[in-house]
Order: structure tokens, then C-alpha cells, then sequence
């Protein structure tokens, strides 16, 4: 049976469990996993032309510029032409969701609209391996041994701004970035923008995979 093609995003406030629900999405599906963070980090270990720039502003403590993401993303995508795709948080504004459309037509953009109360929750059993981006919960992403990585066994930290009153600023601020995003693609691509409400990530896995499974039927 012919199989459409997968080209989703998954976008999510922090601390709604994206990195937690794309692995488990992965395990189950032939979906190669796309992270702006991951890629940003390989080019300036690889040195690339790309990661020298990315790298300018990241030693100054600033964002790196839209332009120089998206070339890490169309640079990336340029090779999966027949391939299902999982963009995990991007695009991250409406800047990049317009540009990524240029790039690559995406067939599914998935939202987890957890509730703030679970998400500030969650955010205080959070704790991150700085060197690796790798996320770990005590609540639902347990590291195998507490305070460790599960893959250098280094301690992990809680970061500055997951501490409760700069994460409510936090999500404030991601409110009002992810809003015209969302707006965008149910104006411009209807019936792409799929909006998760459940607050497990049993549920949240659940109904995701019904979504991509679904996607996949032949028309």
C-alpha cells in the first residue's frame, strides 16, 4: 500500500515534554528527527561556514539570526526529498514558519496546548545536560541514575530561567511568539494544524500517533 510521506513539526511551550513525545513519536515511525539545537551544535563541532557564524553570536550570548537557522533547516532538507521528516520546535516564529514554506511544504504542524498550571508543574522537576541539550523530568523523564545523564553519567542542572517566576515570563513571552504562527498556517494551509490538548504523555503519544497514522493512509 502506497504510504504518503510525513513532513510534520512539532511545536510545543517549554515545558510541554516536545523532546520526550518526538523520541517516543520516533520509535514507533521511519521519521528522521530534525532539531534546530541538535544541528546548530553539530555545524560548530564540524566547524562548518555556517557554524562560524552561528557561533559569533552564541559566544556573545545572542540568538543566532533567522537567516543562518534556516539554512541550517533547507541545508538539512535539501537531502530528504522521499523522506518523512519530524521538525522538532520549528519554526519557532513567524519569520521562519514563512520561510520554512518556501523551502518545504509541511503536510502537519502538531501543538501541544498543555494548560499553564501543568506546565509550571512540570518545569520544577526539569533538569538539562547542558553539553548535549538532553531534557530529563522527575516527573516523567526520570534519568537513570538522579542528578546524571543517562549517556556521559555528567550532572545536569536546572537552568536559571526554568526557575518558577522567569518561566511564567517565559511562557507569556512563547505565548504571543507561537500565536501568529498558528494563526498563519490555519489561514494559509487549512486543515495542517493539529492541536493536542491531553496533559499525559501516554495521551499526548497516543493521539499523535493516530494523527501521523492517519497521514499516512493512502488518499
Amino acid at each position: 500500500m502506497y504510504r504518503k510521506i510525513i513532513r510534520a513539526s512539532l511545536l510545543g511551550p517549554p515545558g510541554s515534554g516536545k523532546s520526550t513525545v518526538a523520541k517516543r513519536i520516533l520509535e514507533e515511525f521511519d521519521l528522521v528527527h530534525i532539531s534546530p539545537g541538535d544541528l546548530l551544535r553539530a555545524n560548530i563541532e564540524k566547524n562548518t561556514d555556517l557554524g562560524k557564524q552561528a557561533e559569533a553570536y552564541v559566544n556573545q550570548g545572542k540568538l543566532v539570526p533567522d537567516n543562518i537557522i534556516i539554512e541550517f533547516i533547507a541545508g538539512h532538507l535539501r537531502d530528504l526529498t522521499c523522506t518523512s521528516f519530524l521538525l522538532d520546535g520549528f519554526p519557532r516564529n513567524i519569520t521562519q514558519a514563512k520561510r520554512l514554506s518556501e523551502v518545504q511544504k509541511l503536510n502537519a504542524v502538531i501543538y501541544l496546548n498543555i494548560p499553564h498550571a501543568e506546565l509550571i508543574r512540570r518545569i520544577e522537576g526539569r533538569f538539562v545536560h547542558t553539553k548535549s541539550g538532553r531534557v530529563y523530568n522527575t516527573y516523567f523523564n526520570k534519568p537513570k541514575v538522579p542528578g546524571k545523564d543517562d549517556i556521559t553519567g555528567e550532572d545536569l542542572i536546572k537552568r536559571e530561567d526554568d526557575k518558577p517566576e522567569v518561566f511564567a515570563e517565559r511562557l507569556k513571552t512563547y505565548e504571543q511568539t507561537v500565536k501568529p504562527i498558528l494563526e498563519y498556517y490555519e489561514k494559509e494551509f487549512p486543515g495542517i494544524l493539529k492541536s493536542v490538548d491531553d496533559t499525559t504523555s501516554d495521551e499526548i503519544v497516543c493521539k499523535i500517533q493516530k494523527l501521523l497514522a492517519d497521514l499516512q493512509k493512502s488518499e
